[in-house]
């Protein structure tokens, strides 16, 4: 039964979603704390092709000073969509924190251009989960890395 077979997947679909929303809610009411994190890896033991969960794991590991960990993540995460602004924003809050600023600024600068534009408007790029619904986290464009605004690297000196 085909039904029977689904059940299983979908009962890990719903905890890893619940385990992600525990996550925000952790995170939300104690960034620097390490509780949000557990709840991610949880949600990605669940279902590991959890885009939006590996997302929020590397900002969390930023928030927790977790800096490795956050650029391994943050790296793995690149490796398999490099598109995601949020993820370069992220890397790049871990990298200027590593003391690599130059890095760090221009992924920082090049995420926040492509997040709010030109024109202060929010590009958020959505694209089709497995389940069928628009993902929330932002997207760059294929060409971002090679173009970058010198006021959004201004915005970004305030970050760190």
């Amino acid at each position: 039964n085909q039904f029977a077979e689904a059940l299983p997947q979908a009962a890990n679909d719903v905890r890893a979603r619940a385990e992600r929303t525990l996550g925000w809610i952790n995170y939300t009411r104690h960034p620097e704390g390490t509780e949000s994190l557990a709840h991610y890896r949880r949600a990605l033991d669940l279902r590991p092709e959890y885009v939006e969960a590996s997302v929020n794991l590397g900002g969390a590991y930023v928030a927790a000073r977790r800096l490795d960990e956050a650029v391994e993540c943050c790296s793995e995460l690149l490796l398999r969509r490099p598109d995601l602004a949020a993820v370069h924003f992220n890397l790049g809050l871990a990298e200027r924190r590593q003391a690599r600023l130059v890095l760090g600024a221009r992924r920082i600068s090049v995420s926040l251009g492509f997040i709010f534009g030109h024109r202060g408007q929010s590009q958020r790029g959505h694209r089709q989960t497995q389940n069928g619904k628009a993902s929330d986290v932002p997207r760059l464009p294929p060409k971002a890395l090679h173009n970058s605004s010198s006021s959004v690297h201004q915005m970004t000196e305030s970050l760190v």
